[in-house]
């Protein structure tokens, strides 16, 4: 496998199995835990440009910006204005950090590129951790529902699953702080340190009596590995595997999505779940790409003024050599979308569900800050193509079948009941991948051969 720095990132989002079929993202998430080590594999720091003039950086942070873009943006042309304005633009008018980054911000803003933007220490913070999988804290996800601090799943294998929290359960106070105030990110902050330290969380359960029980819970915060590939049998089709992948961004995705598949190879068929994947690394997409297929390109990648940079393809072996449905939607982006048009284009998968995001740009971090006071600078350098050549960037993936899952309202309303009140666990994932249409036409597709034409179209 070709090991790439290049990073795939929309929406970057970090989601479980379940809650990905309960709201498909939709509500704000966060991870409990929690300090984190450094891993965003940013290219080395640039030279120093701080003059006696500019004794704090701020001056040269700002050019050290400019400065990549006008070497490495995959737009030669800057969206078609002289980028040279704005190099002194701002000059001695940056009298803090936040002047510097807020200069910064408009310069990029002038791109009219959403991916291309600065990364705040906080940013940079979040995207270690989200590449490395790993963190240090008590392991749960949390969401704010009804004014109230809930949780909505503790990680496998972590203190908050340990010490028994249940998905519904509500956080009150954190250290005997209150939390009815606090948003889910602010929560998370709270929570944050390092391992073998301390905390206390004060919880709220409702019982089956109808009354509520309130504990305060003492947790030592340990080292978590996140995963996000995830499997599940289908009461519906015990013959067709699933696996879900909720995003590329892991740098264990490649070893996890192996383990995953492994026990699946005495089905007929396999299902890979894209829906609401907003991408992730580059090397990733690659690497799963070519666990499916034994030859063929997987995605090229085109620089500035359209030259070719680099081409992937697949080598012989495969892990799974069955038929395979692809689900995707209007939230598989980037990382997600060159796996699925990789396995569609070497026709080794049906491609089910609704038009993906349309993602078809790369970008790399480079790293501007100290080490103490990390900054980066997210920037396109690149474009990709499709195997048959495509550029899906705003257009997006179209599927073979096109369908919309439309959940039962009432079976979406009794899930967030559940969600809100239930004092034990529920296999509520057993609920929705059973009325789930989507899956249900991929499994039709995979068991009876129907054709993947549009006319089978619901």
């Amino acid at each position: 496998m070709v090991q790439g720095l290049q990073h795939f990132f929309s929406r970057a989002v970090v989601v479980t199995f379940f809650w990905a079929l309960v709201s498909g993202g939709g509500l704000s998430l966060a991870i409990l835990a929690l300090t984190f080590s450094s891993g965003c594999k940013p290219v080395p720091p640039l030279p120093d440009y701080k003059t006696q003039t500019d004794s704090l950086g701020y001056q040269a942070l700002y050019q050290q910006v400019w400065e990549v873009v006008a070497r490495d943006y995959v737009d030669p042309t800057a969206n078609g204005q002289y980028w040279g304005r704005w190099q002194r633009k701002y000059a001695g008018l940056m009298q803090s950090q936040e002047d510097a980054y807020v200069a910064i911000e408009t310069m990029l803003a002038s791109l009219d590129d959403d991916y291309t933007r600065l990364l705040r220490p906080r940013d940079m913070a979040e995207q270690s951790i989200q590449i490395e999988s790993r963190l240090f804290g008590v392991g749960l996800e949390i969401s704010k529902i009804d004014q109230e601090l809930r949780v909505i799943a503790p990680l496998p294998g972590s203190p908050a699953e340990a010490a028994g929290i249940a998905s519904g359960d509500v956080i009150t106070a954190i250290n005997g702080e209150p939390a009815a105030l606090l948003s889910a990110e602010q929560a998370a902050d709270m929570i944050r340190g390092e391992k073998g330290t301390a905390i206390t969380l004060t919880l709220t359960r409702k019982q089956n009596t109808g009354e509520s029980k309130t504990w305060d819970l003492p947790l030592v915060r340990d080292e978590i590995t996140l995963h996000t590939v995830f499997t599940s049998g289908l009461p519906q089709a015990p013959d067709v595997g699933y696996v879900r992948i909720s995003s590329f961004i892991g740098e264990s995705a490649p070893e996890d999505f192996m383990d995953a598949v492994e026990p699946f190879q005495d089905k007929k068929a396999l299902i890979i779940d894209l829906r609401d994947n907003a991408g992730g690394l580059l090397s990733n997409a690659v690497a799963l790409s070519d666990a499916l297929l034994d030859s063929g390109r997987i995605v090229s990648i085109e620089g500035r003024n359209q030259k070719l940079l680099q081409t992937y393809s697949a080598a012989p072996g495969q892990v799974f050599r069955k038929p395979i449905a692809v689900l995707i939607n209007g939230g598989s982006a980037s990382a997600s979308e060159i796996f699925a048009a990789a396995l569609h284009d070497n026709h080794r998968a049906t491609l089910l569900g609704t038009t993906s995001f349309g993602k078809g740009l790369v970008q790399k971090v480079v790293n501007l800050g100290e080490s103490s006071n990390p900054v980066g600078l997210n920037i396109t350098v690149s474009h990709y193509k499709t195997p048959n050549g495509q550029d899906i960037h705003i257009h997006g993936i179209k599927p073979d079948i096109t369908i919309v899952n439309q959940p039962d309202p009432t079976l979406k309303q009794a899930t967030m009941r559940l969600l809100r009140s239930k004092s034990e666990h529920v296999n509520i994932e057993a609920m929705l991948l059973r009325q789930d249409a989507v899956i249900n036409r991929a499994v039709q597709v995979l068991t009876q051969n129907v054709a993947p034409t549009s006319q089978n179209a619901i």
